[in-house]
């Protein structure tokens, strides 16, 4: 599909499009100019970056922590926004980077579940 019809399939905006790949929360197309192709991958990218402005994540936060990553030399092509996002309280969330977390399931959902009970405690007092 082209840009036209990524922006149709997400509900991004073409202009919100580009600035997402300029930042790396998207990867860039398949070829160049008006050849340039976009697959479900960058459908699910940006749906995912949706998802986390949802969340209260602004799109300079997410660029942060990618930006963090490719400076660790962590950041894979095409895996760039493998992570889930848990409401702990308020306005907190926990970002957990599924590409590099060593953490089975059932462990991570235990952390969240303690980290929603330490801000309910120290929230309540």
């Amino acid at each position: 599909m082209d840009i036209t019809q990524l922006s149709e399939a997400s509900g991004v905006s073409v202009r919100n499009i580009k600035r997402f790949i300029e930042l790396g929360l998207v990867d860039p197309p398949v070829g160049k100019t008006r050849g340039a192709r976009y697959t479900a991958r960058h459908l699910a990218d940006l749906e995912k970056v949706k998802q986390a402005q949802a969340k209260g994540f602004t799109v300079g936060k997410l660029a942060s922590v990618l930006d963090k990553k490719a400076q660790e030399g962590r950041l894979r092509p095409s895996s760039q926004l493998s992570f889930l996002i848990f409401p702990i309280g308020g306005h907190m969330h926990l970002l957990i980077d599924q590409d590099h977390t060593k953490l089975a399931k059932e462990v991570q959902q235990a952390v969240v579940k303690e980290m929603r009970q330490t801000y309910r405690r120290v929230v309540s007092k």
